[in-house]
């Protein structure tokens, strides 16, 4: 879904520890060149487009040259999640 917004250029969406629902979506976006767009407003279209057990509780911004990525150019979720995702 994310990668459907204009200004993203990649992204990927992981689990986060949560105490009260146990995992959380947290999601993890790179931007087009010359793109701009915050958190708040990624989530709120989200919000527009996906039910609300689905939308990420959080958006962190990051270079698409720093996605974990396997020999094919698949981003690695897990490597996501244990370098940048704490309980």
């Amino acid at each position: 879904m994310l990668l459907s917004h204009e200004a993203v250029a990649d992204a990927a969406v992981v689990r986060r520890s949560d105490a009260r629902w146990g995992e959380v979506p947290l999601a993890f976006v790179a931007l087009k060149p010359g793109a701009a767009v915050d958190a708040q407003a990624l989530l709120q279209w989200c919000r527009a487009q996906l039910a609300g057990y689905k939308v990420p509780k959080e958006v962190r911004f990051i270079e698409a040259a720093e996605f974990p990525r396997s020999s094919t150019g698949k981003i690695q979720r897990h490597e996501i999640e244990r370098q940048w995702v704490t309980a």
